[in-house]
């Protein structure tokens, strides 16, 4: 999960946004509020949030090279795995930043 998360990340501009941007904001912006939109998933189906993702970050790694296909394959494979067993977690926090100009 480590790997394939780690290959994940560099589709991402800054993959730590949420956490680093209200004190980037602070000065020019006052920050008004910030509020977390939790995405949760007990199963990999395709009407889930997890199971669109899941497929796009296998093919955005599957172009990047950065991992074997075999081992990418076997990763899709496990969640999968999981899933059928009821052993599937997914959890994902989206985060809204209201600001204003100070």
């Amino acid at each position: 999960m480590a790997r394939v998360m780690r290959a994940w990340e560099v589709h991402c501009t800054d993959p730590r946004l949420p956490r680093t941007l209200r004190p980037r904001l602070a000065g020019r912006f006052r920050v008004e509020k910030v509020v977390g939109y939790p995405i949760v998933n007990t199963r990999l189906g395709e009407d889930t949030y997890s199971d669109g993702i899941m497929r796009l970050l296998v093919e955005f790694v599957r172009r990047q090279k950065s991992l074997a296909a075999e081992e990418l394959d076997a990763w899709a494979d496990d969640l999968q795995t999981l899933s059928e067993q009821g052993r599937y977690f997914f959890a994902l926090t989206r985060f809204l930043f209201l600001a204003s100009k100070a």
